[in-house]
């Protein structure tokens, strides 16, 4: 496994007793003696010891944090007053000399992770604080000359003060574990661990210490239970005072052991990660000026967020939208663009802000961390030993063939997380799609269970089933590859739909439909925009147009139009309608995690029949439309399509294809294998062995295909396979060569009413009159005439004992229907024993006690 970090004996040291100190204001002063008193009425500690893994340092001390980042802290005059929030670099400790630089930095430090104005993670999950501690001479000595464990010689208090009440202030103590950097090169690189917590032969005066926070904030039971204030409410300050063994006020006596941040929220966090899309600013995108303009009237307070950089957004402190919106560098600028708002991740700030949307007053203060990479592939973000074990992985591309597993995850494994949102597939898709054991399709799934198990290996922490967002892949995502719905089919671990049994307690949101409508590059190709406005941050030295180029510059007005107000980032290639990523994201969230009624995915393939009228009736999976309907909203045949093909030629069934030698060939027929090849060539765009036909709806949970068109034949059905949901017949768009028409974002017409969720896309053989999914996906049609849903347990019940147990019961159940509306009640015994089981009202966010409604209306 390539690890930089590696693992180290830690100390733990019992928490100190919870102290409750009645007030109705606190002074720094007052804080500052209540630690003092607090110490004084410590009972005697218990040490046991506990293995954890750990960072190496940076090489020059004491800068050097878990994940070789520096740390930064608040400094203070004196030890015992409360130190300022402005954080500092902290700075080694020189030998004085005459006379003495004065020091004023403190002795202990929070990692770079914590500052002003964050978000941990709140109950029922433990938060954690980390940083280092310069050791005094005396200490160091201690540790390295006379091999004393560093709890013997070290001990820091991690508190935490904030209002959770009326006249209450509340002061926590946190269990504290301790470590020296190991190194086995003594240059503080990544050593192996084991052995004590004093294993380390330099002379690095840095300790680190660890501290698990009890449960903090309301959590949504307690808040469902009492009512209580929303718990956006309540802010904290956290100091961390080291009590012994780094006092070296003899050679530096300005300096402090205290170091604090403050205006800290409790609530949930989320890492953004993935590649170029990941990380598109909002600057680039559509609803940039609206979301600011909300902000600017006090909208989205709870939201606070922080960027590690990648390659795609400038490294950010933690901050709040607000501040954010302040203009960068001359104050006097008309560019409204110019702030740090607007150079933060797009998909990660939308999906926030459409959460608080969707959760509405009980929405808890929301983190968002956010690190994206262009061009990278899964398998950068994931550890060697995983990748491994799936056949078929491609090569890592970032950091000279490293990835940024061990730079950019690793070191924000200690942080306590609600889940993860991911956005990344493009650059795999000159790879295999694969499936359980091979390709995109078993690598994703591996990165969901190695990021929950690493997260969660301090219990209480991150949940060992955190749950994981996941976008699909948007039509020019493909990279102009074909088969972008098997990639999409990959994203799902081969289940076409999101949840699955491969990837549990994961939620999603489909982009097939959220192309950018200007991609056709007609018009930029003419130079017909002023080169000062095309691809954004991109100076592409395009010249006016000339010649014949200029003939179609006059359809050209809208286009440019909409770069002069938006503009893209590199292209067409990253489309700016990410505010309907992030708002199906959090539509699919507030279902599946925060267990909000409705549906949390769009319309989903149960299974379909061939009809005798020359039709085939699909049929949608009612359990997981949440009461909704599907429809088939109306489409122009001159702009917009219906995106359902039916196979004529069924020689040419295939999911992954690809250019060999100047011929298209089938890779993956569907399981795995590459059939037979021919001398003809089936699976070119351009044979004909796909027909487009139409569609209409057919019932709540039914659409029918016409099948005119494919003369009556149909070998096998797909839905939003490749391209967007407009029309690419160039003689339809493209007669006279001038640009297409834009299309109209989210424009396919299978869509849930209610929420216009898109149906999920889909591909399945037809034999005998019936759909048959691919492995380990499984059609049956009768799967959408389930008329209840409820969230299933772990082992689902078949449709075959449904119906049967449905039927011997009927009567009995139109009874107990009757009495449960007479009585406006009903109780969930009977739905569990059929297999099912009531949706837990813990997991719902506060205020929803009164609101759910579990089961589905025809």
């Amino acid at each position: 496994m390539t690890m930089l970090l590696s693992p180290i004996r830690w100390i733990r040291v019992r928490a100190l007793p919870f102290l409750l100190l009645a007030a109705t204001s606190t002074s720094s002063t007052d804080t500052a003696r209540a630690l003092e008193e607090s110490e004084q009425q410590t009972p005697v500690v218990t040490v046991t010891n506990t293995s954890m893994p750990t960072a190496a340092p940076a090489t020059t001390p004491p800068t050097a944090v878990p994940s070789q980042s520096p740390v930064t802290t608040a400094p203070t005059s004196n030890p015992t007053a409360t130190p300022t929030s402005a954080p500092i670099t902290a700075t080694p400790t020189s030998t004085p000399t005459s006379p003495p630089t004065p020091d004023h930095s403190p002795t202990v430090a929070f990692h770079t992770h914590f500052a002003d104005g964050m978000v941990l993670q709140r109950a029922p999950s433990s938060a954690v604080i980390y940083g280092t501690v310069e050791l005094s001479p005396t200490a160091l000595d201690d540790v390295v000359r006379h091999k004393r464990n560093v709890s013997d010689v070290v001990e820091v208090d991690v508190t935490v003060q904030g209002s959770e009440g009326h006249l209450q202030t509340r002061i926590v103590s946190a269990d504290v574990e301790y470590s020296m950097f190991a190194s086995d090169d003594g240059a503080g690189g990544g050593g192996g661990g084991g052995g004590n917590d004093n294993d380390n032969d330099n002379s690095n005066n840095l300790a680190t210490f660890r501290a698990t926070l009890p449960p903090m904030g309301i959590s949504s039971s307690i808040v469902n239970t009492l009512k209580k204030t929303a718990p956006a409410t309540h802010s904290y300050s956290i100091y961390v005072r080291c009590k012994t063994g780094c006092d070296d006020r003899a050679n530096h006596p300005s300096r402090s052991n205290v170091a604090s941040i403050h205006d800290v929220k409790f609530g949930d966090v989320y890492l953004c990660l993935g590649e170029g899309d990941m990380g598109i600013p909002l600057r680039y995108t559509f609803a940039r000026n609206a979301s600011a303009e909300r902000v600017r009237h006090g909208g989205y307070s709870n939201i606070r967020y922080k960027s590690l950089g990648g390659n795609m957004n400038a490294e950010m402190q933690w901050s709040k939208p607000t501040d954010a919106l302040a203009p960068l560098g001359d104050s006097s600028s008309r560019d409204d663009d110019n702030n740090a708002f607007m150079q933060y991740s797009a998909t990660c700030y939308y999906f926030a802000e459409a959460l608080v949307d969707q959760l509405g007053i009980d929405a808890p203060p929301l983190g968002l961390i956010e690190v994206a990479y262009s061009s990278s592939r899964i398998e950068d973000w994931m550890d060697d030993d995983d990748v491994a074990t799936c056949t078929d992985a491609m090569p890592k591309m970032m950091n000279g063939g490293t990835g940024v597993y061990d730079t950019d995850v690793v070191p924000l494994m200690d942080l306590s997380i609600k889940g993860w949102l991911w956005y990344q597939g493009s650059s795999n898709m000159a790879g295999r799609f694969g499936n359980a054991t091979s390709g995109y399709a078993c690598l994703l799934p591996r990165l969901i269970e190695s990021y929950r198990r690493r997260w969660s290996t301090n219990p209480g922490t991150t949940s060992p089933n955190a749950p994981f967002g996941i976008v699909t892949l948007h039509p020019s995502g493909a990279n102009g590859l074909p088969d972008a719905g098997g990639m999409r089919l990959a994203q799902t671990a081969g289940y076409g739909t999101i949840p699955n049994p491969a990837m549990p307690n994961t939620f999603s949101a489909s982009a097939y439909d959220l192309n950018d409508p200007y991609d056709d590059t007609t018009c930029y190709d003419g130079g017909c925009c002023d080169p000062a406005i095309v691809f954004g941050n991109r100076d592409m030295g395009r010249s006016k147009c000339s010649g014949r180029a200029c003939d179609v510059c006059s359809e050209c007005r809208d286009y440019c139009d909409t770069l002069s107000r938006t503009n893209f980032f590199t292209g067409p290639a990253n489309p700016r309608a990410k505010r309907f990523v992030g708002e199906r994201l959090a539509q699919s969230a507030a279902v599946e995690v925060y267990g909000k009624p409705g549906d949390g995915v769009g319309p989903t393939l149960a299974g379909c029949r061939v009809m005798s009228d020359n039709s085939v009736v699909i049929h949608f999976r009612r359990k997981l439309l949440g009461g909704e309907r599907v429809v088939v909203r109306d489409y122009d045949e001159d702009l917009t399509m219906s995106k359902m093909e039916v196979l004529v030629n069924p020689d040419a069934f295939c999911v992954q294809t690809r250019y060999e030698n100047g011929k298209m060939i089938c890779i993956d027929d569907g399981s795995g294998s590459v059939p037979p090849s021919g001398g003809s060539d089936p699976y070119s765009p351009g044979s004909g062995a796909w027909m487009p036909v139409d569609i209409e709806s057919a019932g709540a949970a039914e659409v029918r295909v016409n099948l005119t068109k494919a003369g009556g034949v149909a070998h096998a059905i797909r839905y939003a396979w490749d391209g967007t949901c407009c029309s690419n017949d160039p003689s339809v768009v493209n007669a006279d060569g001038a640009p297409r028409k834009a299309c109209p974002v989210a424009s396919c017409p299978i869509v849930g009413n209610e929420t216009l969720l898109p149906a999920d896309p889909f591909i399945a053989r037809i034999i005998n009159g019936k759909c048959e999914c691919l492995s380990p996906d499984v059609c049956d049609a009768s799967l959408g005439l389930q008329a209840f849903r409820f969230r299933a347990k772990d082992v689902p019940v078949t449709e075959k004992s449904f119906l049967v147990a449905s039927g011997s019961l009927l009567g009995f159940i139109l009874l107990v229907c009757c009495f449960c509306m007479c009585r406006n009640m009903c109780s969930g015994t009977q739905r569990e024993k059929e297999g099912y089981e009531m949706v837990n009202l813990d997991t719902i966010i506060p205020g929803d006690d009164d609101k759910v409604d579990d089961h589905e209306v025809w």
